[in-house]
């Protein structure tokens, strides 16, 4: 299990409300998933294991980065007859999004065990995940969306009616701003 974005005191705080705990969970798990899923990479720091099925690869790409160190590094057979090998530490070099195996290995699979992740998380990423669990906990509505455009010195901007207020970008648009600074890929959706 990963390491939480908000403890329960720093969420009520920021909620200014005791809750209980089952909501403080939803609140934190929602908002870490949402996180994670926009921005494509763990905030919080913990040892993962994962499994490339794609054994004549030489760079394993793995899913919680940074990757901060690699405990171990061994191969795999779907049968079980065969004996997995732990491979050297001399044959493979820690990147900070994930491996490169330098030898050639007969393996179905190789098995990652590793910490990744960020810490300490960010400020801006802390401030975005207590908002989340703010709205969520909250219960707060959100209007019907509708697409509205504006330009600015010649760059164009789409926005959701929803997310304005008196003209101006809503602390909806400004997560999607903070969390856009620390994507590492293109998001494919929008916090709402």
């Amino acid at each position: 299990m990963a390491l939480v974005l908000f403890t329960q005191t720093e969420f009520e705080t920021y909620i200014n409300k005791k809750i209980k705990i089952d909501d403080y969970t939803r609140a934190e798990e929602y908002a870490r998933r949402l996180i994670h899923e926009y921005c494509g990479k763990e905030f919080t720091q913990a040892t993962y294991i994962e499994e490339e099925h794609d054994a004549d690869t030489r760079y394993i790409q793995l899913n919680h980065f940074p990757v901060i160190s690699i405990s171990s590094v061994t191969t795999g057979f779907w049968d079980d007859d065969i004996q997995s090998e732990i491979i050297d530490q001399k044959y493979y070099k820690a990147r900070s999004w994930g491996i490169e195996i330098k030898k050639a290995y007969s393996a179905d699979f190789y098995k990652v065990t590793y910490i990744g992740g960020e810490s300490p998380i960010p400020q801006p990423i802390k401030e975005v995940a207590l908002g989340i669990g703010k709205d969520l906990v909250l219960e707060k509505d959100v209007p019907e969306p509708q697409v509205t455009s504006i330009s600015s010195e010649g760059i164009s901007y789409t926005f959701r009616t929803a997310d304005w207020k008196e003209g101006k970008p809503t602390r909806n648009d400004e997560w999607n701003a903070i969390l856009n600074l620390f994507a590492t890929n293109k998001p494919s959706a929008r916090i709402y």
